[in-house]
This record gives structure tokens, sequence and C-alpha cells, in this order.
């Protein structure tokens, strides 16, 4: 579930609460020096991701929260001594507080500086280091990365590499205490039995339980740092891979939304097998060379050579085993997938599903799917199974061989006894790897289809690249469309065709048309939610697809047909992507849509629970919430989808108020089918087959349906005017 409530107890205020200002002011202090425009709400969110594990303000958190909002942008450390005024303005650390240094004063003997409070001042010692940037050229943006899942992995174990590395220590100190007991054997069978001394086998014993004693402590060691390295990693991955997901534009995802978890899900495997125990376990593997040698030196060539026949054999069945699961491994995921999505479909759409008495259909696909789910991992079973137990039929071979090797060499005197006993112990150690082998294997083709699948998904272009950076000043705006085609699905024809077409600021259009026509695919073009697949489509004088997002979420306001609620409260729902409005802020919006009426009547007020969707509120007051959070964005352009259709009367007629009361600064797009609309707006537009069909100033309309109306004039039939669409 996607839960907006907050996870601290009320009253509680986490120590990075105190810190987030800071690291807001200096952040937008440094973008406001570079001319580079970041929105409140981006600052805000950037803010909280790098504080969210808390502690003190560091470099290293200005530097990721700077990456945040500009990821082509890169914080480098230079040396204070012959700091260069083409380098500022750079962050530095006067006087145990961050500083952002502007400019150099008195020939390099002084230097400006302001703080998080926007104080300026002048001061002679900026530290031994400051922390500036290196922009990215405007002009490098590269194609979307065909692994790019691939390289976020290795990248998050390489950031983890001292982890590693101790991990790496502990297991070698593991193996090298492991061989203690094999040659505590071998010495008791061979001294200390023949001539009973007990007071030997005392004290082998004492270093034999020391020795196990630090074996099992460093064992623990190893497996902590694993928990440890498993979290870290979980929490940074995760949080990439639901970024990546979440930029992905709507068009381009997959068509199911099960289907889309279920593949974000995939990541989760990915980092159970990286981090865990069987992996960690391939680390003993170079140390079965070790304890061969160790046979070697103790028994001779006969009493090696059979672990040495079976090892390439274990390690060719598993091998084997990997290749034949390729085929069973790809039905599962994908039919897993496709049993997400039909979970997915009929619990949100449960409404539907039981007014209609269709449980029986979905139970019906729910048994077909679920069959071949179980066939597939029957089949994953019976091999990966059959491979893990041939495996300990020839490490068993391995060990017969050399206790009957042993026997031939003790008769001809090369080899005692507790040398046999040593040996054996040592080659069932070297062979115990190979089994993990065997399963590493197995599950390395799970893991490596699941990281085929999501390289797949993140290579799609997604929002937030470094060419999307353009912004606009200009205080109105409009848009210039000059040949846009658009498809859903490309091989079933257009959806959207439209030659060229101009929307000036401050423009008032009404969009109508049949069902199907094109209105909601435009809505979604002109909020840059899908992406054209030929021509431009200008907002203001910047193409929207070279614009940076949050400035194109913060100046385009857009409410879609049906809008989407979260779970949490609802001040929670209202402030979403916003930086939290005041209260009095939130009252005024909602008394302008009409939402104050809900807020007054239920005693929690904005601490009112929404559930997921937004169920408990009725359609229309879900569509005051989704109003009233556009009236506390203070859009440049209003897109409004249908924006009536679930509201009441007197609602209706305060949003229309509220509407008319804007000023030409804001330009205003909806879509509608009720004719009361139409006087507020300076122009209609009609759509058919996503084609501008008629274009005309709603003056002009209104008086030729007068006219029609007194039997004066024939019906008005406005034609679309050169140049505005075919």
């Amino acid at each position: 579930m996607n839960s907006l409530e907050p996870s601290k107890v009320a009253g509680d205020k986490p120590e990075q609460d105190d810190h987030l200002p800071v690291v807001e002011s200096l952040l937008s202090l440094m973008a406001s020096q570079r001319s580079r425009f970041v929105s409140k709400r981006a600052l805000r969110q950037g803010t909280e991701t790098v504080m969210r594990g808390g502690g003190s303000i560091s470099e290293d958190k200005l530097a990721a929260g700077w990456q945040a909002l500009f990821p082509s942008d890169r914080v480098v450390r230079l040396s204070s001594h012959g700091l260069k005024a083409s380098q500022l303005p750079a962050w530095a650390k006067v006087d145990g507080q961050f500083v952002l240094v502007t400019t150099i004063e008195a020939e390099g003997k002084n230097y400006r500086v302001v703080d998080s409070k926007g104080a300026s001042r002048s001061v002679t010692d900026i530290g031994r280091a400051v922390w500036s940037l290196l922009t990215a050229p405007t002009d490098s943006a590269e194609p979307p990365d065909p692994k790019l899942a691939s390289r976020a992995m290795r990248a998050a174990l390489s950031e983890h590499r001292p982890w590693l590395l101790q991990v790496g220590v502990a297991t070698l100190a593991i193996n090298l205490l492991s061989i203690v007991v094999s040659l505590f054997a071998m010495q008791v069978y061979d001294r200390v039995v023949p001539n009973f001394a007990y007071s030997t086998l005392w004290v082998l014993a004492s270093g034999v339980v020391l020795a196990m004693l630090f074996e099992l402590a460093f064992k623990t060691f190893r497996l902590k740092l694993q928990e440890r390295l498993t979290r870290r990693m979980d929490d940074g991955l995760s949080t990439f891979f639901l970024e990546r997901v979440m930029a992905l534009r709507l068009d381009q995802r997959p068509r199911t939304v099960g289907t889309l978890v279920a593949q974000v899900r995939d990541h989760e495997s990915i980092k159970n097998f990286l981090t865990s125990t069987t992996l960690f376990a391939l680390a003993d593997l170079p140390f079965s060379l070790l304890f061969l040698s160790i046979i070697y030196m103790i028994g001779g060539w006969s009493v090696v050579v059979p672990p040495l026949i079976m090892i390439p054999i274990v390690l060719l069945l598993g091998f084997i085993a990997k290749q034949r699961l390729v085929y069973w491994q790809k039905q599962q995921t994908d039919e897993s997938a496709v049993r997400s999505g039909l979970l997915f479909e009929a619990i949100d759409g449960a409404e539907t599903v039981k007014s209609m008495a269709a449980e029986w259909r979905f139970s019906s696909l729910w048994r077909h799917v679920t069959d071949r789910v179980a066939e597939a991992g029957m089949k994953i079973r019976e091999i990966s199974g059959n491979a893990t137990h041939m495996s300990y039929v020839f490490q068993q071979t391995a060990y017969l061989g050399v206790v009957i090797a042993g026997v031939y060499q003790i008769e001809a005197g090369n080899l005692s006894m507790g040398g046999l006993i040593a040996c054996s112990i040592l080659a069932g150690r070297a062979l115990s790897v190979l089994s993990v082998v065997t399963n590493v294997l197995v599950q390395w083709q799970h893991t490596s289809y699941s990281l085929d699948i999501l390289n797949r998904l993140l290579s799609i272009k997604g929002d937030g690249t470094e060419e999307q950076s353009a912004v606009s000043s200009e205080p109105t705006l409009g848009y210039r469309i000059e040949g846009l085609k658009y498809a859903y699905d490309p091989l079933l024809g257009l959806n959207m065709d439209l030659p060229n077409l101009e929307v000036a600021p401050g423009e008032r259009v009404a969009i109508v048309g049949r069902n199907g026509s094109g209105k909601s695919t435009l809505m979604k073009l002109l909020a840059g939610l899908s992406t054209p697949m030929a021509g431009t489509l200008r907002v203001g004088n910047i193409d929207i697809l070279q614009a940076r997002r949050d400035w194109l979420r913060s100046v385009v306001g857009y409410l879609p047909q049906s809008p989407r609620l979260f779970a949490g409260t609802l001040r929670d729902n209202l402030a979403l992507g916003l930086s939290m409005p005041e209260e009095s802020e939130i009252a005024a919006a909602a008394a302008q849509t009409g939402l104050d009426t809900l807020i007054k009547q239920h005693p929690r007020g904005l601490d009112l629970k929404i559930t997921e969707g937004g169920l408990g509120l009725s359609i229309g007051q879900r569509q005051l919430v989704a109003l009233t959070r556009l009236v506390l964005q203070k859009p440049k352009i209003w897109l409004l989808d249908e924006p009536a259709t679930s509201l009441d009367q007197e609602a209706e007629a305060k949003l229309l108020k509220y509407l008319q009361g804007l000023d030409a600064t804001h330009t205003l797009i909806f879509a509608t089918h009720q004719n009361s609309w139409l006087k507020f707006s300076t122009r209609i537009m009609m759509l058919e087959a996503g084609k501008i069909a008629a274009d005309a100033p709603s003056d002009r309309v209104r008086t030729l349906s007068a006219a029609a109306a007194a039997g004066m004039a024939p019906a008005p039939s406005v034609t679309a005017p050169s140049g505005a669409g075919a």
C-alpha cells in the first residue's frame, strides 16, 4: 500500500527536522547563484530523502541533495588555497556551519559568504576545502542505459566494498581455523592413542576448543555483517528502483499495474541473492584448493585424486541444471506477473466484480494461471532437487574414494591412521562447498532472468533526464503544437493528429467532442504525461520534452477525470507533492472549492483518515479534494478534464466562480460535455477521432446558437481554421 501516513508519533521531532530548513536553504542558495530553477516541492523532497537517516549536515549530504535535484552535476572537493572566482559559488564550513562562498574580495584575502538564513558577511578564513560543482554540458545526454539495473547492483556492491572485504577476512579466518580439527584428529590417532598421552590430549583439546570458539565468533561476526549489508543495500536499491519506476513515462510503462509491480518486486530476489548466506559461502570455494593441497601433503596423489575428479563433475552438473532451468524459470516468472496483475485487477475492481456476480470468472482465471505457475515451480524443484541429490552422491563417492585410497597408502607405509582420518575430514570440508556451488548456479538462473526484466524495464526512457533542464520565466504561458502525432499502440493507428494548434497565454479554451474523440489524450499530452511520437509541443517557448520536470509540474496543474487519493489523512492528500502548506492556506483553498463543508462536518477535520484509493469518500468529494489540491498548487496553466462531472450544483457554482476570478496570467483549458461551461470559455474546440473538427471563438458560437434557436439562422457549423487541424 502507498501510505502517506507519517511514521513518527505525533509530538516527536526527529533530529533531522532541525536540519531540513538549513539544507534546503543551502541548496536553494546554490541554485539561485547558479541561475538554476528548482521548485519548492523538489527542494523539500530532495532534502527529506538525503536527511532521512538523520545525523548532522555534511558535505556528502549536500552533494547527494544537489544530485537528487540535478543528476548530471557532480560535487567536487577543492582546496581553498588558490580558489578561483570561476569555481564559485561553493559551499564551505565556517565556524562549524556550512555557508555559501559567493565572491572573492580584497585580492583573495577576504571572501563574501552567505549563511543558511541569507545573511551575507565577509570572512578571512573559509577552511582548507570548499565544495563546488562540475556541470555536465547541456548536449551531453546519453541514450538510456540497457544495463541500468545491473549497473545499480554493481554500484551497490562497490559502495559496500569495505564491508565485503571484512566478510572476506572473516571467511579466511574461519577456513584456517577449520583445519585445526583435522590436524587434531591426526595428532590424536598418531601420537596420543599409541602412547596414551593424556596430558598432550588435553593440551591439544584445549587448543581445538579455543579455535572452535574463535571460529564461532568469526561466523557470528560474518553473519551480522551480512545482515547489516543486506539492510543497507535494501534501503538504497529499493529507493533507487522505486524512483526509476516512478520516473517512467506513463504511456511507456507495462499496460497492467500488477505486471509492473511484479517486475519491480523482482529486485528483491536479486538483492536476496547478492546478500544471501549461500552466495557468501562461495567465498569458501578457493579454500577447497587449500584443503586439497593439505590432503596431498598428508596422503599423496592417490588420496587427493578422488575429490579432484569429482569437483569438475559436480560443477558440470550445476551448469547443466542451470541450462535446463532457463525455460521453466521464464515461464514461472512471467506467469507469476500475470497472476499478480489478475489479483490486483480483481481487488481494485471488487465493486464491479461483485455487482456483476463475476467472481466465478476471476476464480477460473486464477486457477488456470496458478496451475501454470505450479507446473513451472514443480519442474524447477525437480531439476534443482535432482542436481542437489546427484551432487551429494558424487561427494559421498569422493569421500569413499579417499578412504579406499588411504587404506592402500597405509598398507604401503605412506600414511598413518590419523592421517587418513584427517584427509577424510578435509575432503568432506572441500567437497561440501561444491553443493553450495550447485545451489548458487540454480538460484542465479532465476536472478539473471529477473535482472534481465529489470534492465528492460529501466531502459525505458523516463522523466528527469539530463536534457530535461529547460525552464521559462515568462509570466504567462500558452501552448504551440506543430505536426504532433500520438498513438497508444502504433499498430492500431493514431489517436491524436494535430498539424498545428496554438493556445495563447490567458485563453479560456473549452474542448468538446464525443466519447473517445481524444479529449483526455490531448489533456495528458498538454500535461506532459504522454509523449508525442512526432512533432513538437511547446509550453511557452520550451519544448515540453526538454522542460525540467519540477518546473513543468509547478506551472501546469492537471485534473484527471478520475482523481486518485492515497492512504493517509486528508491533509496529506491535499499537500501531495507540495511543500506542506499552512493551515490558513488549506482553509482558504477549501473554502474556494467547497471542500470546507466536509472538513467542518467531520470531527477530525484535516486529520480525517483516507483509505487507499479514497474509499469512504464519494466520487464528488474526491473530485473536491483534487480541485483543492490544484488551488494550493497555484499553477499558471489549468488543465481540467471533465471537472464538474461528479459535483453537485453548489460545488460546481463555487468552482466556476473561482475559475472566473483567475486573472489573465492564467491559461485555462477544460474538457467538458456540459453546455453551462461553454459560456465561461473564450474559445471552443471540437475534437473528432483525434483531430480538430472545429475551432472558433466562443462569442461566434454563442451568437450562431442563439440565432438558430430563434429560427433566424441555421444551426452553427464552425470549421477548423486554416492551420488549426485537419
